[in-house]
């Protein structure tokens, strides 16, 4: 019996036999029969409904808000397409996703009770938990069974790559992508497309192409994909330099990143206010989103209006930074004013930060962060070529850590950079340095600026990425006092204190300028790596 003859045999067989599970509802999504909450209803996330009915888009990642449907949106997207799955040879519709969270805590508590709730009314599924958690469910509609494999993953470390050896996947959905590894979305691309596996459809396929040759048949075989393999992902915003934003200005081949409109924007009075146009309304209250009004501009900018940004889950250092404020697209050198260096040593993240005391402002320029290198090679690598190239002539005032861990004063010298140790080593001073410079102003403008261009890890750590951590304790909230080491936010704030500290030493211009000295182009020592 012919493919289609047998097919269409087994479907009438099952419709007039059995009693069908699931329907399409109005929208296009599936509508689950005996359930007795709610039906996923699109109408009211218009954004989200674009996102899911994209079909020239195979990998799409949605961002939005907090509150927004993404997730609700990504499994009703889930079950429809395992619906919309071509039938294999024997009549049945097969399709495996796994669904991908960063740890196991947050894949339980948020992700696995969304899907829960929007897989109410289908058949019970069989359920293994090992060596991943997996539901396995078969239903009906009125053209047959359908069979949906769900893999609960949890990947938040490199490490867990191993946990995708030898899985065969049709789609992937990540839940809160900005969690996970850039090379962990890489690598579960290439385990997708692969169940069922092309053989399940041979008897399709060769009824198709039965006048070809078996030479071009072949050719042709190689080439087709019965269906089309997806990637969905949801997400809050992350930082700017995060791979997503990358991914978002220039997408790969078929990917794209969708955004929902904000939930808070401001009126004409500059007040925040709910957007009527946002996503998902119906089913938060206004209260929701105004209640993040009172923590903080940036809060909001993340959580309520889905745009890129910084948010922490500790007390920022330095509560005085205003980014408006104290940020300012780029800053240029003045030659009229010496250059300072900060230097913070170290073999995981030397830093360096590039400054300038300059018309009552103390500018933060440039920033170089090495990676698991020593101090010579970020100086010569990096340094180095920025001071020949911009800094010719300039006068060059270095300071570093009064500890000289990995002896980087000696490895500056090798690279003719005379250093001298910051005058104090102790965090509070350090601190209270840049605190007090954020709250000065010099003739209306702030006294500490810093270049969102040249410094944009020092600026994330100004904005929060640089805190106090949280301590897991009943009651009122409490930080350690001292700040997280987090590279390279950590390393870059420690060098900027040095720096600072230094031209605010010097902000009356009492010192020895016989003690610093010119820089000059260094013919006799070019960088092994730029050439410089």
């Amino acid at each position: 019996m012919k493919y289609a003859m047998r097919v269409a045999k087994l479907t009438s067989e099952m419709r007039n036999a059995e009693k069908i599970d699931v329907e399409m509802s109005d929208y296009g999504f599936l509508k689950i029969l005996s359930r007795e909450n709610p039906q996923y209803d699109p109408e009211y996330v218009p954004s989200l409904f674009d996102f899911i009915n994209d079909a020239d888009i195979s990998k799409k990642i949605i961002m939005g808000p907090y509150g927004s449907g993404k997730t609700s949106g990504c499994v009703a997207c889930i079950l429809r397409d395992a619906a919309e799955m071509p039938f294999c040879d024997d009549g049945v519709r097969r399709s495996k996703w796994a669904i991908v969270r960063n740890t196991a805590g947050q894949l339980e508590t948020t992700t696995l009770n969304t899907w829960n709730y929007w897989t109410e009314g289908l058949p019970k599924p069989y359920v293994r938990t090992k060596p991943q958690l997996t539901f396995q469910y078969q239903f009906k509609d009125s053209n047959g069974l359908i069979c949906l494999d769900i893999i609960f993953l949890a990947l938040d470390k490199l490490d867990d790559i191993r946990k995708l050896d030898s899985l065969e996947l049709t789609s992937v959905y990540f839940n809160e992508l900005r969690h996970i590894p850039k090379l962990i979305y890489d690598t579960i691309q290439s385990r997708i497309g692969r169940y069922p596996p092309k053989i399940n459809f041979i008897q399709q396929f060769d009824e198709k192409y039965t006048n070809v040759s078996k030479y071009e048949r072949d050719k042709i075989f190689r080439k087709w994909q019965p269906y089309i393999p997806r990637l969905l992902a949801d997400t809050n915003p992350p930082k700017d330099k995060h791979w997503i934003a990358d991914i978002d200005k220039e997408p790969p081949n078929k990917t794209k990143v969708y955004h929902q409109p904000p939930a808070l924007i401001k009126n004409k009075d500059k007040k925040w206010v709910i957007n009527e146009d946002a996503d998902n309304l119906m089913f938060v209250s206004d209260d929701y989103y105004l209640d993040m009004i009172p923590r903080g501009e940036e809060f909001i900018k993340v959580y309520a209006q889905g745009k890129y940004g910084t948010v922490v889950d500790g007390k920022p250092v330095y509560a005085d930074y205003n980014d408006d404020l104290h940020s300012v697209d780029d800053i240029g050198l003045d030659p009229c004013e010496p250059i300072y260096l900060g230097w913070d040593f170290g073999t995981v993240c030397p830093t360096c930060i590039v400054k300038q005391f300059s018309k009552g402002q103390v500018k933060a320029i440039k920033e170089f962060i090495g990676d698991c290198e020593s101090v010579e090679s970020l100086c010569e690598g990096a340094v180095k070529p920025f001071l020949n190239t911009y800094c010719k002539g300039f006068m060059i005032i270095s300071c570093h850590d009064q500890a000289d861990t990995c002896d980087g004063a000696s490895q500056l010298e090798k690279c003719g950079i005379e250093s001298e140790p910051c005058r104090s080593n102790r965090i509070e001073p350090r601190i209270s340095c840049i605190s007090n410079a954020l709250t000065r102003l010099y003739k209306g403008k702030p006294f500490y600026i810093v270049s969102r261009k040249g410094c944009p890890i020092l600026r994330e750590a100004l904005i929060g990425e640089y805190h106090y951590r949280r301590l897991k304790v009943i009651g009122d909230e409490k930080y350690l006092d001292v700040p997280n080491k987090i590279h390279p936010y950590s390393d870059i704030a420690d060098a900027d204190q040095y720096a600072t500290m230094k031209i605010c030493d010097d902000e009356d211009f009492f010192y020895s300028r016989s003690s610093t000295k010119q820089y000059t182009y260094d013919e006799g020592h070019r960088s092994q790596i730029t050439g410089y």
